[in-house]
């Protein structure tokens, strides 16, 4: 009998790759193109005379867990079709681009040296960046003028939490030709890179005091579905679907009963510019979350063949209607940064 191929899900449909356990799927990162990128940041480590290589593993999501010095990459940067689905139902794969993924892997190593080495513990690290001790906020509004952060990953993630704060300096003193001594020579977080910088010299060529490859939540133990993965992240996000939208637009989309009718989808593409500012100057939301929903509502109208039930004018209309009324409940998460 023939044994069916690695990857012999990459073709399923939607419906059915969604009902596949991740730990199925049979991902692995050796001969991957994230191997290489963990290759090239134990180099730079080496580069900063650091006696430090985290052990990277797969899991479903991006984190450093507490203790252990190494860190998680998403299950679903290992192949091309599993970051297509990640596209499509949150809006973007974080770390798809090789840039991307050093970025976040820079930061993450940030959490991990810290592990490794106990570098919380240090006075004047604390002082500098608060305590570890601080709790996690489910949510933060970030001030995208304080220039008492560094700005690394999108979002203004430093500001999330002492540790965030830590890590992403971490990474922009890592990153190879950041010139961080000139760039940020006139920000308050200066004294931060400076610290940092001290720090690491402090460390250079010792051996780190954990050196335990512990895996949590590796991606063979990981038995929900991946449709059970998306219902929990779309939650934790505040992610809207398409299709709750189109619970109030069945007025204005129809399934493919009559040919001459127009095609939703191409309706929303050549009128999403439009669309896009008039909701955003009537809900006051910033232009790119408004975006990102009417990208997601041309996909659904693709998939499910949709097509116009009203004339063009009339369908702008009531769509307009709806986002705008909506605007506080699908665009609510706008400024918010969710955890």
């Amino acid at each position: 009998m023939a044994k069916k191929p690695l990857y012999f899900w990459t073709d399923l449909p939607d419906e059915q790759l969604l009902e596949m356990r991740i730990c199925d799927l049979g991902l692995k990162i050796k001969n991957s193109w994230i191997e290489k990128l963990v290759d090239k940041l134990h180099k730079e480590l080496e580069k900063k005379n650091l006696k430090f290589k985290p052990h990277v593993w797969t899991s479903d999501d991006w984190y450093s867990p507490d203790g252990i010095p190494g860190f998680a990459v998403p299950f679903y940067l290992l192949h091309p079709r599993l970051i297509q689905l990640e596209k499509k139902i949150i809006g973007e794969a974080e770390g798809e681009t090789k840039d991307w993924c050093m970025q976040l892997m820079r930061h993450e190593t940030g959490h991990a040296i810290d592990n490794a080495f106990g570098l919380r513990k240090r006075k004047s690290r604390q002082k500098l960046f608060g305590l570890t001790s601080v709790e996690y906020p489910e949510s933060y509004i970030p001030n995208q003028h304080n220039k008492n952060f560094v700005a690394h990953l999108g979002y203004d993630y430093a500001q999330a939490h002492p540790d965030e704060d830590w890590a992403e300096t971490f990474a922009v003193w890592l990153t190879p030709g950041s010139k961080w001594k000139t760039v940020y020579a006139e920000w308050a977080c200066i004294e931060k890179l400076e610290l940092l910088d001290e720090i690491m010299n402090d460390i250079k060529g010792t051996r780190p005091v954990k050196s335990n490859k512990e895996k949590i939540d590796h991606v063979s133990t990981l038995t929900m579905t991946l449709g059970e993965y998306y219902k929990l992240k779309t939650e934790r996000l505040g992610i809207l679907t398409p299709d709750r939208i189109f619970d109030e637009l069945r007025n204005v989309f129809v399934p493919d009963l009559y040919s001459d009718k127009l095609e939703a989808s191409s309706f929303l593409k050549r009128g999403k510019k439009e669309l896009c500012r008039e909701i955003a100057l009537r809900s006051k939301s910033k232009k790119r979350a408004i975006n990102n929903t009417l990208g997601k509502l041309v996909h659904y109208c693709q998939e499910k063949n949709l097509k116009l039930a009203t004339s063009e004018s009339v369908a702008h209309k009531r769509i307009l209607a709806v986002l705008t009324k909506n605007s506080r409940k699908y665009f609510r998460n706008d400024n918010k940064v969710f955890m």
